[in-house]
């Protein structure tokens, strides 16, 4: 009986209150409604189609590689650039070649603090040091070609002091731009030839002697400056470490046989690598190797899968190397190419 009741009186206070919908107007409300929830119910179906058909463990696409074109170019000098260095993925150095009448024309010299955004001029003691070394973005090292005259600088290109061919900076730089011989301050193994020794961002150190008396290549690992030192198995005599910026990836690359060793504090495993790989350039700190193959393509290796560098930069190629900070850097009898993520973003100067 309550709820009749209550339905009664809620019959007699609505009365009036509530206006039928006209009979003639249902069909066109519909008809203007029906496309609308038609386009809606297809944009629902084309939304769950992909989600449905990935699969949920299915790695994301890569990224899209990006080339950004930049000029080496000083206010007021009308010339080209003929060379560049980096030595991170901001700091390096250009020539630029001044046209001019006579078969020797003038050289100027720029600094750049921005990727080359911009450029700066650099005046030099004298006229002939083209030669340039960094050794990192404060240091670096003009020289002339002749291997005579050497000029040290502290402070990117701002002033110089006169150094002579066995200044440890000068031993220490690499001419062509490459990557100067690591020397941080850490003691080294007990070796009568340590030939390398290098420390990764992360705080391990790797270090390689040569062991005349067995004639072989011993690699020791320290994670305290030096203070200890860990040593693995011998090698073969001629090859070289290869160690990612941050030392946690270390390899030995056997020059005369092409084999590659991964190292690690518990020993060392082969890494196979593919025929055609003619060379290591670099380790990244994600587990890529820098590599080129017999056809001079470069580009990285990990996990057995080869994936070449973007096209766009691929080509004419003299050598690739991996900077302290990371960055890559493809040499070219022109300016460099260079990418400070990893090649994902690359910056190509001219």
């Amino acid at each position: 009986m309550l709820v009749e009741e209550a339905f009664a009186r809620f019959e007699d206070e609505a009365i009036g209150t509530f206006r039928p919908l006209p009979v003639a107007a249902l069909p066109a409300r519909r008809r203007r409604r029906w496309p609308w929830l038609a386009g809606l119910a297809a944009a629902l179906t084309a939304v769950a189609v992909p989600l449905a058909v990935r699969p949920a463990d299915a790695p994301p696409p890569p990224p899209q590689v990006v080339v950004h074109e930049r000029t080496i170019r000083l206010p007021g000098v009308d010339g080209r650039s003929q060379w560049a260095t980096f030595a991170d993925a901001t700091r390096g150095w250009a020539t630029i070649g001044v046209p001019c009448p006579q078969v020797e024309c003038p050289v100027e010299v720029a600094r750049t603090s921005d990727a080359g955004l911009t450029w700066q001029r650099i005046t030099l003691p004298r006229p002939d040091l083209y030669d340039i070394r960094p050794i990192d973005r404060d240091r670096v090292v003009f020289g002339n070609f002749t291997g005579e005259t050497f000029m040290l600088s502290e402070d990117g290109g701002d002033t110089f002091r006169p150094v002579g061919p066995d200044d440890p900076a000068v031993q220490q730089s690499r001419p062509g731009g490459t990557p100067p011989e690591p020397r941080p301050a850490v003691a080294p193994p007990p070796s009568d030839f340590v030939q390398r020794i290098t420390k990764g961002s992360a705080g391990t150190s790797w270090a390689l002697t040569f062991e005349a008396q067995r004639r072989t290549n011993t690699v020791w690992w320290s994670d305290d400056d030096g203070v200890t030192w860990h040593a693995l198995a011998g090698f073969d005599p001629i090859g070289g470490l290869v160690v990612s910026p941050d030392g946690r990836q270390a390899y030995f690359l056997e020059s005369n046989t092409g084999r590659l060793w991964r190292l690690a504090a518990t020993g060392h495993t082969p890494v196979a690598l593919p025929p055609d790989v003619r060379a290591v350039h670099g380790a990244l700190d994600d587990g890529r190797l820098l590599v080129s193959t017999a056809d001079l393509r470069y580009g990285f290796w990990r996990d057995g899968t080869f994936t070449p560098i973007d096209a766009r930069v691929n080509e004419h190629i003299t050598d690739a190397w991996v900077l302290p900070d990371g960055t890559l850097v493809l040499g070219r009898k022109a300016p460099p190419v260079i990418s400070p993520d990893g090649g994902v973003t690359w910056i190509r100067f001219g």
